[in-house]
């Protein structure tokens, strides 16, 4: 089945954008044309437009799942309220806001039609729905820089996912992994464009020599996998993930650390976003 990675323009506004990006344009552009507060704006754009629980957009305050919104993107209102839009927007929920913002006066259309049919048939009976979080970075002499934060739910061999949640282990660990770095670097950095923009990324005089952005695994189903990527390993932490003693936790960490991340492919990031 073919994934949808359809990009849309703002008509005088913006252009080339990503679902995500839709809606913090739309959000950016309203709040900037016009003097609104949050119950103005909630109206404007309530959260049935977004179908599910994170809304359009939240007061900066109230949220807890910091993933889930641009937190380094914050809006402030004219009644002092500073709101983040949420980055969880498909191919299910777009069409709500682009009907409402199209109502409000703006031309929303789709452009750059793009789907991916190198992705495996989802339908089959022998696969199972993981949910990721990933991070692009570069951890490097030059010092550490977070480019994107992704989440998104993938298909899996079904006795990979099982061996996973039967033991996190070395082995079950890395097969899984090794299974969806292989298989779904596309649509991971599709995505994260689509959610956190890359635009850094896609800079004409990005150092890519030196900077070597990496695609890292932090969360599978509610594990958290973050201590394997920390500079001072707390052992503790690693022996509880992998299920070994703490003795042999620093080497299994340094182990899987390298196995746990994939470069990014320049050329394959610039063939699927530029």
């Amino acid at each position: 089945m073919a994934k949808d990675y359809t990009k849309y323009a703002i008509e005088g506004v913006k252009e080339n954008l990503g679902k995500s990006k839709l809606a913090l344009a739309i959000i950016e552009n309203y709040v900037s044309k016009n003097k609104v507060d949050f119950s103005i704006l909630n109206a404007a754009f309530p959260d049935e437009c977004q179908g599910g629980i994170h809304g359009v957009f939240r007061k900066k305050e109230d949220v807890k799942d910091f993933k889930r919104y641009y937190m380094n993107m914050p809006i402030t209102l004219i009644d002092g309220n500073i709101i983040v839009v949420s980055n969880q927007w498909g191919i299910d929920n777009i069409p709500g806001l682009i009907d409402r913002a199209n109502a409000l006066g703006y031309t929303v259309k789709s452009v750059n039609v793009i789907s991916s049919n190198s992705i495996p048939d989802f339908s089959l009976a022998d696969k199972t729905e993981i949910n990721i979080e990933v991070e692009i970075v570069s951890d490097s002499e030059y010092g550490f820089t977070n480019y994107a934060n992704v989440s998104l739910a993938l298909h899996v061999n079904n006795e990979l996912v099982e061996d996973f949640n039967s033991k996190c282990e070395y082995d079950t660990l890395y097969a899984l992994v090794d299974e969806i770095t292989s298989n779904y670097a596309e649509e991971i950095l599709i995505e994260a464009h689509n959610q956190s923009g890359l635009d850094e990324l896609l800079e004409n005089d990005f150092d890519w020599f030196n900077l070597e952005p990496l695609i890292r695994i932090t969360e599978i189903n509610d594990v958290n996998l973050s201590a394997l990527y920390e500079n001072d390993i707390q052992s503790d932490q690693v022996a509880s993930l992998l299920g070994v003693d703490e003795d042999e936790a620093e080497d299994r960490a340094m182990a899987l650390r390298d196995d746990l991340r994939l470069a990014v492919d320049c050329e394959l990031l610039i063939k699927l976003l530029k």
